[in-house]
């Protein structure tokens, strides 16, 4: 897609992907649990919402340095990342990841419509995140696309999807930068970095709501409600 084909973009939208714009939260941890099964790891902290960092490079890393008595490499986060991959490739082969209702067509419309520019950003590692965008056919994937295969925090990894934006938009800087997302560590994220807020997703409603968010949504039905939401200050968590 050329760069003249949208509007000019003042501003920013950071868009999770797992449960956010993809169902595909249970697939993902599934696909994570069987992957470090045949890397022979079978001791670990099931509960993936309860380590430090909610994302797979640290949560890999943590689990591994605790069974294998010895440093995580690149090499090993790489290795993990492809079977992570065939792993999810498994779970849906026969059947489609299905989008968050309304997601695609809301992510097209800021995209070709309106003056924000938008960027992924996931604690998924990069094979595994592509391939979930790849069935549900949202666009410029391969060009707007950060994931924690190199990134351990979700703080670096906001951070570097701002400088990407900047980037293929040709901005300096953006007047509001708003991230959307379905977790308790993406509402955290936000006001680590100062960002407005959008909530996405039923199950963690009250959760994102008692810690401060402002306004979360089910899905991106409700069309012109969240769009109108952009330039509002329900979009800032308190």
């Amino acid at each position: 897609m050329e760069l003249k084909s949208f509007p000019k973009k003042e501003n920013l939208l950071i868009f999770d992907i797992d449960g956010t714009l993809t169902d595909s939260v249970f697939i993902h941890q599934a696909g994570f649990r069987k992957a470090l099964k045949n890397s022979g790891i079978t001791k670990y902290d099931n509960n993936f919402s309860g380590y430090q960092h909610h994302t797979d490079s640290f949560i890999f890393k943590t689990i591994f340095e605790s069974n294998q008595n010895c440093p995580c490499t690149e090499t090993d986060i790489m290795n993990f990342n492809h079977a992570l991959y065939q792993e999810i490739q498994k779970e849906i082969d026969g059947k489609s990841i299905a989008e968050i209702d309304g997601a695609l067509k809301f992510v097209n419309y800021i995209l070709f419509e309106t003056d924000f520019a938008l960027v992924y950003a996931t604690g998924s590692l990069e094979k595994p995140a592509l391939l979930k965008l790849e069935h549900t056919g949202f666009p410029l994937k391969d060009s707007l696309l950060v994931c924690s295969d190199k990134l351990q925090t979700r703080e670096e990894i906001v951070e570097a999807s701002m400088k990407k934006a900047m980037g293929y938009f040709g901005n300096e800087r953006f007047n509001k930068v708003i991230a959307l997302g379905d977790g308790l560590w993406d509402l955290q994220t936000a006001k680590s970095a100062n960002l407005g807020f959008i909530g996405i997703g039923a199950k963690n409603k009250q959760i994102l709501y008692d810690h401060g968010a402002s306004v979360v949504f089910d899905n991106f039905i409700d069309f012109k409600a969240v769009v109108s939401c952009l330039n509002t200050t329900c979009a800032i968590s308190s």
